[in-house]
């Protein structure tokens, strides 16, 4: 398992691909340079959710994840 700040940096790489429209993100953790890329907005949401679920349990508190969906209303 990754260390908790490990955690939060791809937690925060994710996030800002997400806000970028962006399926690759890239980050540097004590391992060296990691390139990721996700096959879908879905997958990456799949992957912060999992990230909050392993956060949570090392800190003993239940998983919370707020990712809003917008649609153009067609």
């Amino acid at each position: 398992m990754a260390s908790l700040t490990e955690l939060r940096i791809h937690r925060e790489a994710l996030v800002a691909a997400i806000a970028t429209g962006s399926r690759r993100i890239e980050f540097g953790t004590a391992d060296g340079y990691r390139r990721i890329e996700y096959h879908s907005p879905q997958a990456l949401r799949d992957a912060i959710a999992l990230i909050d679920a392993e956060l949570a349990a090392a800190l003993g508190r239940r998983p919370h994840t707020f990712l809003p969906t917008f649609n153009k209303g067609t």
